[in-house]
């Protein structure tokens, strides 16, 4: 696991300039969407239905742009978006588990925390956030699967079942480890957001997330294809 995530780190710091492009368009747009789910609750569970679309969709970006890497190709924003949508349709399938439970939570947390129960509303955040890891741990490497091989819906869902053999720890360990800055932005965001104003809050934790997908991606790229390698799942 060291090992992945130094690989990780020195091709994020070898690409960054290309990562960052890529992470720039829901880097802005995060804000923007913020911004205007300030106008009503209804605006609120609605941006927040369009901010994990797109930031799902900037993830398998970034899946492509670093299976690329490790191709020794310099990856482009435009066709590493092109890939993720050619595939939407397969990774929505395969997400759509984790995406709806996301949607439930945050929903419910921006519902509660509207009546006044922020406390509440953040506990319900946390117990989300580490559901969807432990879930995250046997499906880690569909997006990759399908992204690198080619793989249907179905049998990436096989293959990531696979590769992790039951023992979902393993990569729920690694995405617990790559998930920490998303935990830091989050405790900082809460800080700045109390501070200052809320929306301000959310929009530097969105900011921060999407400058660490490309590293989060890399990590679980890099993971899947060792595994497959060993394995020999896509052939």
């Amino acid at each position: 696991m060291r090992e992945i995530l130094e690989e990780a780190a020195i091709l994020y710091r070898q690409e960054l300039e290309s990562l960052q492009t890529i992470a720039a368009p829901v880097a802005v747009a995060g804000p923007i969407l913020v911004i205007i789910a300030t106008s009503s609750l209804v605006a609120a569970l609605a941006t927040t239905l369009v901010l994990l679309f797109l930031y799902g969709i900037a993830y398998a970006a970034c899946v492509r742009a670093a299976s690329l890497m490790l191709e020794n190709s310099s990856p482009g924003a435009g066709d590493a978006y092109l890939d993720a949508f050619r595939a939407a349709y397969t990774l929505l399938r395969n997400g759509a588990p984790a995406g709806l439970l996301i949607a439930a939570l945050a929903g419910s947390a921006l519902v509660i925390s509207d009546q006044g129960f922020t406390s509440v509303s953040m506990l319900i955040g946390a117990l989300g956030a580490a559901t969807v890891v432990v879930w995250a741990g046997r499906h880690a490497y569909e997006t990759p699967l399908v992204l690198l091989y080619g793989m249907s819906a179905t049998d990436a869902e096989g293959a990531s079942a696979r590769l992790t053999g039951g023992e979902t720890l393993g990569a729920s360990g690694l995405l617990a480890i790559v998930s920490l800055p998303v935990v830091i932005a989050a405790l900082l965001g809460w800080g700045i957001g109390a501070a200052l104003a809320p929306p301000v809050g959310a929009a530097v934790f969105l900011i921060v997330v999407a400058l660490w997908l490309p590293f989060a991606a890399l990590s679980v790229t890099l993971a899947c294809g060792r595994l497959v390698e060993s394995a020999g799942v896509a052939t």
